[in-house]
């Protein structure tokens, strides 16, 4: 995990040197915050750009999708949180398989829960079929 991590804060300060220098370069005189805002600023605006379009296509799908996939990115930034916490305080170890384990966890879980959503649904499809004065829609679902 520690190995991963110093890999990830390597490859940002390789970025961020390289900012540095154009800045000084082309002596833009920008501060170490006017940095962050123009360029942390611009890439999350670029990344909303390219989820916006690949959410706008999965809500033709199912608006399901879109949840599974927000709930994944919030469940790997909390284990990666939850990660670093023990880290701080000693209350564990830090390790990567505790991250991996816990999003195995998640996909379990969500596994099972879409189980049960596909017999509810054979069942009330065979089950309304049989009986057609009931009348049920998927929104019920």
């Amino acid at each position: 995990m520690k190995d991963f991590l110093y890999w990830v804060i390597e490859g940002i300060t390789i970025i961020h040197r390289s900012f540095l220098q154009l800045n000084n370069r082309y002596n833009w005189s920008l501060n170490d915050k006017q940095l962050h805002f123009i360029i942390f600023g611009s890439a999350c605006f670029i990344l909303f750009l390219l989820v916006h379009y690949v959410f706008k296509r999965l809500a033709k799908i199912s608006v399901m999708v879109i949840s599974w996939f927000y709930t994944l990115t919030v469940a790997v930034v909390l284990a990666f949180a939850i990660e670093i916490g023990q880290k701080q305080t000693n209350t564990g170890n830090m390790e990567f398989w505790d991250i991996i384990y816990g999003i195995n966890g998640f996909l379990f879980f969500f596994t099972i829960f879409v189980v049960i959503l596909l017999i509810v649904k054979i069942a009330k499809k065979y089950y309304f079929v049989k009986n057609p004065e009931v009348k049920l829609s998927d929104r019920d679902m």
